[in-house]
């Protein structure tokens, strides 16, 4: 139920694109690890959007999913979750890369960022944008040399 109330507020509070976007990020990393102790991986993927792209906070995603998730994954895993979360939410005005090194801090939200970079990227192929693709290849080269 907990995973399908995040997916429902995907589509409800992103773009289309973002919601399929968290969802292929979510599916790569579950598919990477295919543990269901590392379960808590897929929940950070689905939600690592959320903050940054629409009007909800962390407070508010707290608020919705905390007693589910303790539930689900205990307070040790749901407070590691909710720390990733907030981690890969970048900043207003924070410089890219000053948001990729704080990233880099806090280990799940690294491998977040791998899996995000790297479907972003994709997506940069299809598209055809090199600027972007440069950036995310930057990214997964400093993701991987740490």
């Amino acid at each position: 139920m907990l995973i399908k109330e995040i997916m429902e507020d995907l589509h409800k509070y992103l773009s289309d694109e973002t919601a399929k976007h968290s969802i292929r990020v979510a599916e790569s990393c579950y598919r990477s690890f295919n543990d269901m102790d590392m379960f808590y991986f897929y929940i950070i993927a689905l939600l690592h959007d959320l903050i940054e792209d629409s009007d909800l906070s962390l407070e508010d995603l707290m608020n919705k999913y905390s007693a589910k998730l303790i539930e689900n994954q205990g307070m040790e895993k749901t407070e590691i979750i909710f720390n990733a979360v907030d981690c890969l939410t970048r900043r207003e005005n924070e410089k890219y890369f000053d948001y990729i090194k704080r990233i880099m801090q806090n280990k799940e939200a690294k491998i977040i960022k791998f899996f995000d970079a790297e479907d972003n990227l994709a997506r940069c192929f299809l598209n055809k944008n090199k600027s972007l693709k440069k950036r995310y290849v930057k990214v997964l080269n400093l993701l991987m040399d740490e």
